[in-house]
């Protein structure tokens, strides 16, 4: 019985191991995504795509000159 024991306990820690990583991973992912895409909006909010447009009308001039 003891060796069952013994077994039952290590399936069991390395399931709960597996769970506690995968939370882990899937938490700092989620905190990484949210505070890319938090700062993301603060930097194009200062240049609200302004620069994008320069661009394209400068290569459009460009290529119609």
């Amino acid at each position: 019985m003891s060796d069952a024991s013994q077994l039952i306990l290590a399936f069991v820690t390395l399931v709960m191991g597996l769970i506690f990583l995968g939370t882990a991973t899937l938490a700092v992912t989620r905190f990484v995504r949210s505070s890319r895409l938090r700062f993301k909006p603060r930097r194009h909010a200062i240049f609200p795509g302004d620069p994008w447009r320069e661009s394209g009308r400068r290569l459009h001039r460009r290529s119609r000159s």
